[in-house]
């Protein structure tokens, strides 16, 4: 009998396909068992941050309901709004108002008798650019930094000119599209637009000759841009666009954090508009994520108790409570502390929806059961898993079960002993009849014993014992009767 090199490769590499085998089933189960969580630092947290002392979710004090609900406000209030919503404190308000008297101040002195409130308004506007208003800048929102500096935005500027018609009692509203702010006169029957960040803004899109040009023939025109979508707002939700773009602003420097009082205090402007709403939970949510993604997992689930406190609670409450604590519960898993990632689910069961709490309780008993298995003898691996049996779905349960017999026959194959590593699995085949993990791994580990039984007979019959090759043959058909290689084996010896 003569033994071909091919056929001894093509045996030899079942044990190799077997690790392979093996080690697919261990990732894939290890991925099975993990929770999908948001990106960024597993790392268990104990306590929380100071960080979390920067939110607040109650409004500042000083937005009381008669300022929610006045419509339109008085040029007093409206003032003393505009400064709440710059960040001016108490002890700099009267100052920061006495600035905004100045500035009216000035256009009155300025104003011709006899003009019509189309002239007096459109006088208005160029009135400030020689006074108060001298520098655009796009993202300068504040009045009380206007007034100081005198640079400004379409907000800041319409707040103050919207300031001095209520002062000259003209009826002036504000005026919001996607882009852009500015706003709408009511005079001489008439509604007309004014730019405010323009000197010569008072009803865009109108050629106007220039009043100082010694050419007759010289015309402005200040185009109307950033005009589409436009509509009439409040004047609380006017003020609010400064609380809006300050909010904007703290968001580009990734401070969604201290971004969450802005958002509330504006909310309590606009009487809990859902719009104002809507601001409120994209900024808190905002902050949840950043904590996940450094790690204050301890953090965001504390500063969703609080929002869902302050304001109910939400479907993306839930989702950024899961994330948090599946990352917690990750992190413990990681480090092989079991009980604590129990812990950790149960203390904060009440803040996940009930799918969410089933999922991670299964995911973290199966970890659990995972590591029982690589650690513990085959046994009692197999009475914790059958015990935990009802905390599973039919799947995982199978899933460990297989796991728990082919890790034990793992381990016996790597001291050459195949037949007793395919006497485990043939036991978990009568536990989980038919499964084909299971078979496919017993099979191989059989037919690697025929391979050995295979080459000692070949080496026996090529030195000329063909009589041992023989006993060897009949010898391991005692063991695997079922091996058509060594009753292939046999009959060629006859």
């Amino acid at each position: 009998m003569i033994v071909r090199e091919r056929q001894f490769q093509k045996i030899n590499k079942m044990f190799i396909v077997l690790r392979v085998l093996v080690y697919v089933f261990a990732c894939s189960m290890q991925l099975f068992a993990q929770v999908v969580h948001v990106s960024g630092s597993d790392t268990a947290q104990d306590a929380t941050t100071t960080a979390f002392a920067r939110i607040r979710l109650a409004c500042d004090s000083r937005i009381t309901h008669d300022m929610a609900v006045q419509q339109p406000m008085d040029s007093e209030l409206f003032a003393r709004v505009a400064c709440i919503a710059s960040g001016v404190s108490e002890n700099d308000m009267d100052a920061a108002i006495a600035q905004l008297h100045s500035a009216y101040a000035y256009v009155a002195a300025h104003l011709e008798h006899g003009m019509t409130q189309s002239e007096q308004a459109e006088k208005a506007l160029v009135l400030l650019y020689d006074s108060v208003l001298k520098k655009y800048s796009g993202a300068q929102t504040l009045l009380n930094e206007a007034l100081a500096s005198g640079a400004y935005n379409c907000v800041s500027s319409s707040i103050i000119y919207m300031y001095v018609m209520k002062r000259m009692n003209i009826s002036v509203t504000g005026v919001e599209t996607p882009l852009h702010a500015f706003c709408t006169v009511h005079v001489d029957g008439k509604m007309i637009d004014v730019e405010t960040t323009n000197p010569h803004g008072f009803n865009p899109g109108v050629r106007k000759a220039l009043e100082s040009s010694k050419n007759k023939n010289a015309y402005y025109l200040v185009p109307a841009k950033n005009y589409a979508s436009r509509k009439n707002v409040s004047d609380q939700r006017f003020v609010s666009l400064i609380f809006n773009n300050r909010i904007s602003a703290l968001q580009r420097r990734h401070q969604n954090d201290e971004a969450i009082a802005l958002a509330v205090d504006a909310m309590a402007l606009q009487n809990n508009s859902a719009q104002s709403f809507a601001t409120v939970q994209t900024c808190i949510n905002n902050t949840i994520a950043d904590y996940g993604t450094s790690g204050k997992n301890e953090d965001a689930l504390l500063l969703v108790e609080k929002a869902a406190a302050a304001f109910g609670s939400t479907e993306p409450y839930q989702k950024n409570a899961a994330a948090a604590v599946s990352n917690l519960v990750n992190a413990h898993t990681r480090r092989g502390d079991y009980e604590s990632a129990f812990v950790v689910l149960e203390n904060h069961k009440l803040k996940l929806s009930q799918k969410d709490y089933a999922t991670m309780r299964e995911n973290a008993t199966a970890n659990l059961l995972i590591s029982v298995v690589e650690n513990e003898p085959l046994e009692r691996a197999l009475t914790l898993i059958r015990a935990r049996e009802s905390d599973l779905s039919k799947n995982r349960y199978t899933q460990l079960i297989v796991r728990a017999y082919s890790h034990e026959a793992y381990k016996i194959a790597e001291r050459g002993n195949w037949l007793a590593a395919a006497a485990v699995l043939e036991n978990g085949l009568q536990e989980l009849p038919k499964n084909s993990e299971l078979a496919k791994q017993r099979n191989i580990y059989r037919q690697n014993f025929a391979t050995e039984v295979h080459n000692e007979a070949a080496a026996r019959y090529n030195s000329g014992d063909k009589a041992g090759a023989k006993r060897v043959i009949a010898a391991g058909l005692e063991k695997f009767p079922d091996s058509m290689l060594l009753k292939n084996d046999l009959q060629r010896m006859r």
